[in-house]
């Protein structure tokens, strides 16, 4: 038998090939794309990078941010427990917290990232909140003042912004109240960091914030520390561990997170539709667990992964919270991160170093698919439980507002970007211009309206003469 020739049976197969597939498929494709683009506009969604499309078909994971995309932005601010030795959950009222620690007061009104510009004092939505929940304002020279009294002046004099990494920031302010002046430092941050840089931790410390947050309550805590007298030019030259070490606890602020409107409802056709969902929030892994638990993320017993003797455990998410920690009667392997059918019992939840744990090691990063919720995790875990995701041969969408979420969103098979503040749309703007038009002020000359005038005006420019020469 002749051998074939090479090039023919090349030619066969690319004709198979070929024959096979529709010459009309690519086309299809891309029309479908730009349909889908258009539909798109139509709901105020615009896609960036309209190759991802076709992915959003066949998404595994979807997973969401907490505060801003699930939650309200603007959180309702409560008061401050903790402050009231009597009853240490009592929350008490903005304008009273003076009266029970006035160094709380202090905090809220200088301990912020808040800026003054154009006559209006913008930022931080919850420390909005907060200034204005207490009675005062903030205005130009990064000074704060009460609104009830007119000799309590607080002065930011330097800054150590906010860090995921940290999960705290503060403040060095001049305090000028009568005759009083002081120089004071003013933190704020998690309750589990701020805790570990007092000098002397409160009994109901760990109880109170432990309540709030089991409750869904965004809960942060407050400290300061009085600073020795130093010339304005030294200040600068003070460090940020000296301000945020030996520090006083002086209250629990407490914010209320309400759910968005349609949140419940796009959580319910996604589980409904076979998808799964995840929450990673740098939130408080007790506030997160609640708020879950209402969307309907969590149906489950939830458990918690925790060190308990160098050993990393899980814990009943109940005990938890009592403070108590209890090991769940499901851990009864030698390896009980890795035991089977876990979360047919359970819905799981990492959070902090038991996240990054999971995360650095390869075993263990198997349990991540059944996990619920991650919480207190830093933008960059973010990203990587995304990568890990997508490693195990999963199309992943993440959502989120804020900018902790931009490394995820780009990790994502699909990304969605919350916008809070969308522009008019373009029929509205028309119908605003028609209103301004029909709402041209007369004018008392001779030729009528403005609008009448200017038309006079250009019908009154001489014609155009076009000189032929011969």
């Amino acid at each position: 038998m002749a051998e074939r020739s090479r090039y023919k049976l090349l030619v066969e197969c690319a004709l198979i090939l070929t024959s096979t597939v529709p010459p009309e498929l690519p086309t299809e494709l891309s029309l479908a794309v730009n349909n889908s683009l258009m539909n798109l506009q139509k709901l105020k969604i615009f896609c960036t990078e309209p190759f991802r499309i076709p992915s959003a078909g066949k998404i595994d994971y979807c997973c969401f941010d907490k505060t801003g995309t699930l939650t309200d932005e603007h959180l309702e601010f409560r008061g401050v427990a903790g402050i009231d030795k009597e009853d240490p959950l009592n929350v008490i009222d903005g304008p009273e917290v003076y009266m029970y620690d006035e160094h709380a007061t202090h905090v809220m009104a200088g301990c912020h990232a808040l800026t003054y510009y154009n006559k209006e004092t913008i930022g931080d939505p919850m420390e909005l909140e907060a200034l204005y929940g207490i009675k005062w304002f903030f205005t130009h020279g990064d000074v704060a003042v009460s609104r009830l009294s007119d000799r309590r002046f607080i002065r930011v004099l330097q800054r150590f912004h906010f860090t995921s990494i940290l999960s705290r920031m503060s403040t060095i302010v001049s305090l000028d109240i009568d005759d009083r002046h002081e120089l004071l430092g003013l933190v704020k941050g998690a309750p589990e960091v701020i805790m570990k840089r007092l000098k002397s931790i409160p009994k109901h410390y760990q109880e109170t914030y432990l309540n709030f947050a089991s409750q869904g309550k965004r809960v942060i805590s407050m400290a300061y520390k009085i600073l020795p007298k130093t010339e304005r030019d030294q200040i600068r030259h003070i460090s940020r561990e000296t301000v945020e070490s030996e520090l006083t606890f002086c209250g629990f602020l407490i914010f209320e997170c309400p759910l968005k409107p349609d949140s419940k409802d796009g959580i319910e056709s996604l589980i409904e539709s076979s998808h799964k969902v995840i929450m990673i929030t740098g939130d408080n892994p007790l506030t997160a667990c609640e708020v879950a638990s209402e969307l309907g993320i969590t149906s489950k017993p939830v458990l918690v992964l925790e060190k308990s003797e160098e050993k990393w455990i899980w814990v009943d998410l109940t005990s938890k919270a009592s403070g108590n920690l209890q090991i769940s009667s499901s851990n009864s392997t030698s390896h009980p991160l890795l035991e089977k059918n876990i979360n047919q019992k359970f819905d799981l939840c990492v959070y902090g170093e038991g996240l990054t744990y999971v995360l650095s090691h390869p075993q263990c990063s198997k349990i991540l698919p059944n996990v619920k919720v991650v919480a207190r995790s830093s933008p960059e875990n973010k990203s990587r439980v995304l990568t890990l995701l997508k490693s195990l041969g999963n199309t992943t969408l993440m959502c989120g507002d804020g900018t902790n979420d931009v490394g995820a969103l780009k990790q994502a098979h699909v990304g969605v970007a919350l916008l809070n503040n969308l522009p008019p749309p373009i029929e509205e703007e028309k119908e605003t211009k028609k209103e301004k038009k029909e709402l041209v002020p007369e004018d008392t000359g001779p030729k009528g309206t403005r609008a009448k005038r200017a038309r006079v005006k250009h019908s009154e420019k001489p014609e155009k003469v076009i000189r032929v020469s011969k």
